[in-house]
């Protein structure tokens, strides 16, 4: 289990300045979902790749 810790938090502050200034927020949870997998170099599983895509450019990894 992994628990947020301040690293998750600070990228996902890091990373919700950036959305929101180029006006393309995401939902909170799935917010804190990629910055977990960031800060921790995990590769995302998700049916949803359309959506967590954008993330890409801040160091999320999807799983093929």
């Amino acid at each position: 289990m992994i628990f947020h810790d301040n690293a998750i938090i600070q990228k996902a502050s890091e990373i919700w300045v950036s959305l929101k200034r180029s006006g393309q927020l995401i939902d909170d949870r799935d917010l804190l979902i990629a910055a977990t997998s960031i800060t921790n170099d995990l590769l995302l599983m998700t049916r949803n790749k359309k959506h967590f895509e954008k993330l890409n450019n801040f160091g999320l990894k999807l799983f093929d």
